[in-house]
């Protein structure tokens, strides 16, 4: 540990160890310090700070062993399969760590909403409501495409030296394959062989890490996407991988696609790309919504199929019981079922009160009958 005296804790290194090691120690210190952040001065000072052993820790950054378990989850009729990774327990709470301790304490693109405390999709759909037009852009395996070089980057620019950057960044991503060997990495870290592999890991899915790390990263383009809408008169806003883009006044649809071509120039020059299925301009007249929430109006509206659906999961579990209804739909558990459901029901909450406090009070009571609690 860096002592609170630098006097201190130069006086306590060993004669073994360099003293200019020491002394760079005590500058990243005091740099993470500046930020308030914690000072992690190598990968051991690190598993020290965690409680996670060194050798588990090592072991993710050399890339050694399978340190996720592949989920495959049926995801949306849009979209397809979705793959998580998921950190096995002690990567699971280093990265926790990082998360709580590092990431969450810095500043995050006001225009981002997804993976931020205190912000939601109602309120990222909220600064769409009134809205005559909508511009959707949609990127293609958004957390694949922020490498590990970019994750890099991220720490870097909190004062945290190269070595332990780079440990960082590949704690909080994942690459299943042989990587080639990087020159640069060869010249600076001769002595450790399995550090001198080149860039190719990329945030997992199902890491507590990769939202934040994700939002972080792409904090430049969210400048430059917010400064493209602000030039044609529109609102900016992205959640996760879906950027929408909305104008309340007249507008029109060469200004929309020209709007459109400079933004898609723009996504493409921070090296991803937009899903041209799911990017695309819709006009009045056109149902507007923007993450599943109605926007054309002064006020959040739910759609009509998703009151249809969560209502249909309600009736279903009061006809036939909690375990006839999971059955029947396919959930892996009962916990599994009670879970998406309140979800829905918070999510409706969230967006449409007045129609969802009913429905809330409904699914409790039916809960309660069968002998279920959410405690």
């Amino acid at each position: 540990m860096v002592s609170a005296s630098p006097h201190l804790y130069l006086r306590s290194v060993p004669a073994s160890r360099s003293l200019g090691t020491a002394r760079r120690a005590l500058s990243q210190s005091a740099d993470a310090g500046t930020r308030g952040l914690p000072p992690v001065v190598t990968l051991g000072h690190l598993a020290h700070l965690t409680g996670i052993p060194y050798r588990t820790l090592r072991g993710a950054v050399e890339r050694r062993g399978y340190h996720y378990t592949p989920i495959h989850l049926p995801g949306k009729p849009d979209r397809g399969p979705r793959k998580l990774l998921v950190p096995q327990p002690e990567l699971m709470a280093a990265q926790r760590w990082l998360l709580h301790h590092l990431l969450d304490l810095l500043p995050v693109h006001p225009h981002a909403f997804a993976y931020v405390k205190g912000r939601s999709v109602a309120e990222c759909a909220r600064r769409h409501l009134g809205a005559q037009w909508l511009i959707k852009i949609d990127i293609q395996d958004f957390f694949g495409a922020i490498g590990e070089r970019r994750v890099h980057q991220v720490f870097r620019a909190q004062g945290y030296q190269p070595l332990v950057a780079y440990e960082l960044s590949r704690l909080c991503t994942w690459d299943d394959r042989r990587d080639d060997v990087d020159p640069v990495r060869k010249d600076r870290y001769p002595k450790i062989t399995a550090y001198q592999g080149g860039w190719g890991g990329s945030l997992p899915q199902g890491a507590p890490t990769s939202g934040v790390l994700a939002n972080l990263a792409v904090r430049p383009m969210d400048d430059r996407l917010s400064d493209i809408a602000a030039r044609h008169g529109l609102v900016y806003t992205r959640y996760s991988d879906d950027m929408i883009l909305s104008s309340g006044d007249p507008f029109s649809r060469p200004a929309a696609v020209a709007a459109l071509r400079e933004l898609t120039h723009a996504v493409q020059g921070y090296g991803f790309e937009p899903h041209a299925r799911k990017t695309r301009i819709v006009p009045p007249g056109a149902r507007r919504a923007v993450l599943g929430l109605l926007v054309d109006g002064d006020v959040l509206r739910l759609t009509p199929a998703f009151k249809s659906r969560l209502l249909a999961h309600l009736y279903g579990i009061e006809k036939f019981g909690l375990r006839a209804h999971q059955q029947h739909r396919d959930f892996a558990s009962l916990a599994g079922l009670v879970h998406h459901v309140d979800g829905l029901v918070a999510y409706a909450l969230g967006a449409e009160t007045d129609w969802a406090h009913p429905v809330q009070e409904r699914w409790r009571g039916m809960l309660r009958a069968q002998g279920w609690s959410l405690d």
